[in-house]
């Protein structure tokens, strides 16, 4: 288990380390509720199309 952090809160998951995601990213699913993913994406929107920026997100990673 980890727990993935940003300045917005964090969130309890398994993670699965592959080579399909560069190394200094992270990807995540947004659909469970349990480890919502969007309790830590940024609140911005952009300005033209009011589309959530939920595709860019500063994180830290800890192993628990």
């Amino acid at each position: 288990m980890i727990r993935v952090r940003s300045r917005r809160g964090d969130v309890k998951v398994r993670a699965n380390v592959t080579g399909q995601v560069p190394s200094g990213m992270v990807w995540m699913a947004f659909h469970f509720r349990e480890a919502c993913a969007n309790w830590i994406t940024n609140p911005a929107f952009d300005p033209v199309t009011q589309t959530a920026e939920y595709k860019a997100c500063a994180v830290a990673i800890e192993r628990i």
